[in-house]
């Protein structure tokens, strides 16, 4: 399973779209309180996040993740040097500005 967090609704359907086939299920949230309780009730494989989020900060979304050990995807719309090191530092595995290319994501 797959997890993606981000509050743009027609990211999160290409993304599902691209990336579900008959092994992996994507589950996507706009709230991050959900996708938290999703993340903390189920066992994901990988999470895709925007850590720029409305209703909570992505860097608690990355220390839970963080913890579990699980590979953390962070798309952002800015993506300067000093803001992917925080990023990083904060538990993502790695980080790709937006707009993404679907080819690549899911390769």
């Amino acid at each position: 399973q797959i997890l993606l967090i981000d509050d743009d609704l027609p990211l999160c359907r290409k993304l599902r779209e691209a990336l579900q086939d008959d092994t992996k299920e994507v589950r996507y949230f706009i709230d991050t309180a959900e996708a938290l309780d999703s993340f903390m009730r189920h066992r994901y494989c990988l999470v895709i996040m925007d850590p720029v989020l409305e209703d909570m900060d992505g860097r608690e979304l990355l220390g839970h993740a963080q913890a579990k050990a699980i590979p953390i995807l962070v798309l952002t719309d800015t993506l300067s040097l000093e803001d992917e090191v925080a990023i990083l530092s904060s538990g993502a595995t790695v980080c790709a500005q937006k707009p993404i290319d679907l080819r690549r994501s899911v390769a």
